[in-house]
């Protein structure tokens, strides 16, 4: 809790409480890259009610066994997503995790995407990391709307493409996203990118 806070007699700190001052804020996060690094790291909170959560939500992850969950979740998704790689090689950079979490560095993208990294507006043309960004989002789209699977990009690093199904996701199910992503990748990437940009293009009228 924030001296101030403390000093007042205040019991819990407002919402919108600063813990940086502006100018130290900005020089950390006034772009694009590091804009949302902080945005899973917020909530730090010691509220009773919260901790009384956290304990029995520690308690159930024992008793289901939510580790043993994980690893049979990763006994899937590590030997699949590793066929991937080996079967698209100019698609899949790497992949890394463990468990029931894992990244898919999508690569390796066609040379159109330098031509539409330079048409990007604004900030987007100045972020490094467009590209990358770009093929990525047009694999998680063809994902969601062909096999309504939802996976996502992290905000800041290298953008893996994330895959990590809920716990008490069957293993059956996790063949169902390693099945999906081989459909989508044997499509070519210019292909998903060049659907991607039509439909937000498309959007906007």
């Amino acid at each position: 809790m924030p001296t101030e806070a403390r000093n007042k007699g205040v019991g819990a700190p407002r919402p919108h409480t600063h813990i940086a001052r502006e100018p130290v804020f900005r020089k950390a996060y006034d772009n694009l890259g590091d804009a949302l690094m902080n945005s899973t790291s917020t909530t730090y909170y010691g509220f009773g009610e919260e901790c009384a959560t956290a304990l029995e939500a520690v308690n159930i992850a024992v008793e289901d066994d939510y580790p043993a969950r994980a690893r049979a979740l990763g006994a899937v998704l590590q030997p699949g997503l590793e066929r991937l790689a080996k079967q698209y090689p100019d698609e899949i950079g790497r992949i890394a995790g463990a468990g029931a979490l894992w990244g898919v560095f999508i690569e390796g993208g066609p040379r159109i995407l330098d031509l539409v990294a330079k048409l990007a507006p604004g900030g987007m043309a100045r972020d490094p990391r467009f590209k990358t960004k770009l093929v990525t989002c047009a694999v998680i789209n063809a994902l969601y709307q062909d096999h309504d699977i939802y996976t996502y990009y992290t905000l800041n690093g290298n953008n893996p493409l994330i895959i990590g199904p809920s716990l008490v996701t069957e293993p059956e199910e996790a063949e169902r996203v390693i099945d999906a992503l081989d459909d989508v990748l044997s499509r070519g990437l210019t292909g998903l990118v060049a659907r991607f940009i039509k439909q937000k293009v498309s959007s906007q009228w």
